[in-house]
């Protein structure tokens, strides 16, 4: 309980300027007129803490007129995907997932069971900003009647609906994609509301609740339907690789690599599942050179696990430390990659520190678990390289 609630809280306040900032509190106990000349540094902190709580606000009020449209809701997340999860829970029926860093967020939903039309849809989009607005007022009131504290209100939730009413694509910590007031514009440029079947809202349901032994069927029944579909063959190259059935994987690479200049927004998913593929297939010569590409695209943890992994097969085990310095003790916290515990401890005994290495590697031994079939290969593979 107290590891979560830690988690959260510094989901939501900045870590580094919050221990910074204790020191200085000092000031107010010596002499309080010192600790006036500090005051905007706190000001920039509360600031800052208003503008992830606007963030979850409009992601509760997009939930919220999702629930009175109708719509089936099939998760919500505070933070990006491709950081770290730092608290997971399945609510009714939907999934609540928060991230180590709530910069952003997401609801899930089913648009086509039951049906949602363009009107519905338009008042779900436009719930999050028109939150966002409301606060805003209400701190410009406060501003004006009481200062500082009105303004501290006002201007995260200004800055909130800013980003979210005026129409643009996104692109953060490797996510990218139409912001609110654009998916408006989207939807009131058809002539028709956008429809999406049946087996493409039963695939995504089962890509964000993780079942992927139902997901290969449904996703071949669409493939059957669409055979040009580059999403749905992205999502069976990448089940090849979780099953660690890579057998035809050369002609797959090939179709998705000729096909990537249209579909651009999948090129860095794409070469981390290449690169993940060609490991596993002892190609590591081009493992790296993938993995190298997709690491200029992203810092994610996700894809630096794949970095590594190629790193740590063709051994080099300095930049294996430079790349996971950082992260690997936030990811073993939760359990997330028990791969990153593992390589982070051969590299620490390949470099010396036998102490440091072994710790890491016991507590990947301890908490392996049930993992995905390529995993568990690549798990296997990396034992025999310790000393």
């Amino acid at each position: 309980m107290f590891r979560n609630f830690y988690n959260i809280f510094f989901a939501i306040v900045p870590k580094k300027l919050f221990f910074i900032s204790l020191p200085f509190l000092l000031l107010y106990f010596i002499n309080p007129d010192y600790f006036q000349i500090i005051k905007i540094f706190y000001y920039f902190i509360f600031g800052f803490v208003i503008f992830r709580i606007s963030i979850i606000g409009h992601e509760i009020a997009h939930l919220l007129a999702a629930k009175l449209c109708g719509a089936k809701i099939l998760g919500i997340e505070f933070g990006n995907i491709n950081d770290i999860i730092i608290y997971e829970k399945s609510i009714s029926d939907y999934k609540l997932k928060i991230y180590n860093q709530i910069n952003s967020g997401s609801v899930h939903l089913s648009l086509e069971y039951p049906y949602v039309n363009k009107l519905k849809r338009i008042i779900i989009f436009s719930s999050g900003f028109i939150f966002n607005g409301i606060i805003t007022y209400i701190g410009f009131i406060i501003f004006i009647k009481h200062g500082i504290l009105g303004y501290i209100i006002m201007f995260p939730n200004l800055l909130s609906f800013l980003i979210t009413f005026i129409p643009f694509k996104y692109s953060y910590n490797g996510i990218s994609g139409d912001n609110d007031m654009l998916s408006i514009i989207n939807l009131l440029l058809k002539k028709e509301s956008i429809k999406i079947s049946e087996l493409e809202e039963q695939r995504n349901y089962l890509i964000y609740n993780e079942k992927y032994d139902d997901l290969k069927e449904t996703n071949q029944k669409i493939l059957e339907q669409k055979t040009d579909d580059y999403y749905s063959h992205f999502i069976d190259f990448f089940l090849d690789i979780r099953n660690n059935d890579t057998k035809n994987y050369q002609n797959k690479i090939d179709y998705l690599l000729n096909n990537l200049e249209q579909n651009i927004q999948y090129k860095q998913y794409v070469n981390n599942n290449i690169s993940f593929c060609y490991i596993l297939n002892e190609n590591f010569e081009l493992a790296e050179f993938y993995s190298k590409d997709v690491n200029k695209l992203t810092k994610s943890i996700n894809f630096i696990s794949t970095r590594v992994i190629a790193l740590a097969f063709t051994e080099q085990w300095m930049e294996v430390c430079d790349l996971l310095n950082d992260k690997v003790s936030k990811t073993i916290i939760q359990k997330t990659n028990i791969l990153n515990s593992l390589i982070y401890g051969i590299a620490h005994q390949k470099l010396g520190d036998k102490k440091k290495g072994t710790h890491y590697i016991k507590f990947s031994i301890k908490y392996k678990g049930n993992m995905s079939p390529s995993d568990e290969f690549i798990y296997q593979k990396l034992l025999q390289k310790i000393d």
